[in-house]
């Protein structure tokens, strides 16, 4: 609540935390050892990578060789682009989210969004299929890997297994998502 009203959000988490303990009256020494450093670690480094990818010019170069929205192109425009306009920025955010994971993916895509025609619809377009491109591949989200990995004792999960199930899925939901955006844009 704090974070919505604008208080700082990592403070907000870290209050919420130490309410969480003093109201639970549990030893701390327990949840810390329950903390998964390794995943923390793992997302430490990612982020730092992508903010470094993003500062290298890389994803500028990229873009500033081919943009998002060719010349005169109304996709992701209120005034409704073409049906593939929206299929083919959807195409691009699916297909980008599963080369570096979904969230990071916002992290690089992120100053492109305000050279489109409406940087608002365009941020919900990108909302929804990040979010399905998750179930895509393994490598679509963080989250995937770390369940993959954490059930590698039990049997696991390959990659074309996930993908038999993940690829029609993520197809499936991100054609129906930016088709329900694109109606209601």
């Amino acid at each position: 609540m704090a974070a919505i009203l604008g208080a700082h959000l990592a403070w907000t988490a870290v209050t919420g935390l130490v309410v969480l303990m003093l109201v639970h009256r549990r030893d701390s020494r327990q949840i810390w050892a329950r903390i998964d450093w390794t995943v923390l670690l793992f997302f430490a480094g990612l982020f730092i990578v992508v903010e470094g990818f993003v500062d290298s010019g890389a994803p500028a170069a990229f873009f500033a060789r081919f943009p998002l929205v060719a010349a005169g192109d109304t996709a992701v425009a209120a005034d409704a682009g073409s049906w593939g306009s929206w299929l083919r920025l959807g195409a691009i955010f699916l297909v980008g989210a599963n080369l570096v994971s979904n969230v990071p993916f916002i992290l690089v895509i992120e100053q492109q969004l305000h050279s489109l025609p409406d940087p608002r619809l365009a941020w919900e377009l990108l909302a929804v299929v990040s979010t399905f491109a998750g179930n895509l591949t393994l490598l679509g989200s963080v989250a995937n890997l770390i369940v993959a990995e954490a059930g590698r004792d039990v049997g696991g999960m390959g990659f074309v297994d996930y993908a038999r199930v993940g690829v029609p899925l993520a197809l499936i939901t991100s054609a129906v998502g930016v088709g329900w955006l694109a109606l209601l844009g």
